[in-house]
């Protein structure tokens, strides 16, 4: 039981990292600018629908900067509460389990799992 709620925790705090993202206004003007071509967006809508689409873009972000505080809090919590369960080893082994995963995230690349890694980095 105890084994299965640590592996558990791991899984969550490695899983974290997808929504600590930090580039969703890189996407937010290739997708506007598709629902602009799509809908054929004519020049009198133009501003209206860009003020309107950039708002809400700003509101999401504002959003996901709050999620992302949360989740580096929970995931502070978390590596406290394995740290009084965890040996010094067992901590270490976590923490370089994670560099891997959560740099390529900051790069806004998707980090492989252990399967789907090239052949030459397995």
């Amino acid at each position: 039981m105890k084994k299965l709620l640590i592996v558990s925790l791991i899984a969550l705090g490695l899983s974290s990292a997808a929504f600590a993202q930090d580039h969703p206004a890189r996407h937010a003007g290739h997708d506007n600018q598709r629902l602009i071509k799509a809908l054929e967006i004519t020049d009198d809508q133009l501003p209206l629908v860009q003020g309107i689409l950039e708002e809400y873009n700003e509101r999401r972000r504002e959003l996901m900067e709050q999620q992302r505080e949360q989740f580096d809090r929970i995931n502070l919590e978390q590596k406290e509460a394995l740290s009084g369960v965890l040996t010094a080893e067992q901590l270490e082994k976590l923490d370089n389990l994670k560099k891997p995963r959560k740099g390529n995230w900051r790069d806004g690349k998707r980090p492989y799992s252990e399967r789907d890694k090239p052949a030459d980095q397995q």
